[in-house]
């Protein structure tokens, strides 16, 4: 019987981080135990790589992550000793571009708005200050938030609701997806993270040990994560901090995906304790 070689996918909102601070502190127990396991482990997040790449060096994360709501995924050079089909080399990471280009996806936002009379303020249009405004976010982090591959964040002005139904029919009509969020809708070419998560899952079955078998767990907290969780072996959902979140998720049943008990970056420590197991 071939030993089991245990691989978290997780999502990085709602998840790691504290939705009213950003820490990742009531976290630490998890990953400390990640870390003295050695267990391999892939976040999947909404920013963007100018926006995580500080983050994953306080959080000494080696591993490939997954940007902008599935628009591509980084892998540092070297991780996977097999040829990643359809890789680009950026900085140091070899990236896998599954979402269509950024200057592609801003013109095609501009052209379905006029197409459909519909006003819209995107990212790509604003001030760095405007950015601020809309975001709260300081000037680094502002500008670490423009710095986009492949999403467009955006503003509808002025539509009615049945302009807006209308807009995000529209955009899936042409390959790409209009999703709410805060503060600002997402524009994109790809639905969700799941072509990602399944990218991942055959690069590490393809780099597995003869002798090792992967389980892949997946934890996260939001409608988001759903396709990510899919992927998985095993699927976790947190209970989520917004009950408007907890609203959008039917697939939430203890027969597809276990149910975790607490929310937030604790209840991420103990999901991730509880499937390791004692050692």
């Amino acid at each position: 019987m071939l030993a089991t070689r245990k691989i978290l996918f997780t999502a990085f909102e709602g998840c790691l981080l504290d939705a009213s601070s950003g820490s990742w502190a009531a976290a630490q127990p998890g990953l400390d135990e990640l870390d003295r396991r050695s267990v391999p482990w892939v976040f999947f997040s909404g920013r963007t790589r100018a926006q995580l790449d500080p983050l994953r060096k306080k959080l000494g994360h080696t591993g490939p992550f997954v940007t902008e709501f599935g628009g591509g995924v980084f892998v540092p050079h070297g991780y996977f000793p097999v040829h990643i089909e359809g890789q680009e080399r950026s900085s140091n990471f070899q990236m896998l571009p599954l979402g269509k280009p950024y200057l592609e996806t801003v013109a095609a936002l501009e052209e379905l708005a006029e197409e459909a009379q519909i006003g819209v303020a995107s990212v790509s249009q604003m001030s760095l200050r405007e950015i601020e405004r809309n975001t709260g976010l300081p000037r680094r982090e502002a500008e670490q938030f423009r710095l986009r591959d492949f999403e467009e964040p955006f503003f509808f002005a002025g539509a009615s609701d049945a302009d807006v139904t209308r807009f995000v029919a529209l955009a899936r009509a042409r390959g790409f997806e209009a999703k709410p969020g805060a503060p600002f809708w997402s524009f994109r070419s790809v639905p969700d993270a799941g072509i990602a998560a399944r990218r991942l899952v055959k690069l590490f079955h393809a780099s597995a040990h003869a002798k090792l078998k992967s389980q892949i767990i997946g934890i996260g907290a939001s409608p988001e994560d759903l396709a990510m969780l899919s992927a998985a072996d095993r699927g976790i959902l947190l209970p989520s901090e917004s009950a408007a979140e907890d609203s959008e998720i039917p697939e939430r049943t203890p027969r597809r995906f276990e149910e975790a008990k607490s929310p937030g970056p604790e209840g991420w420590a103990d999901a991730v304790l509880r499937v390791l197991g004692p050692q």
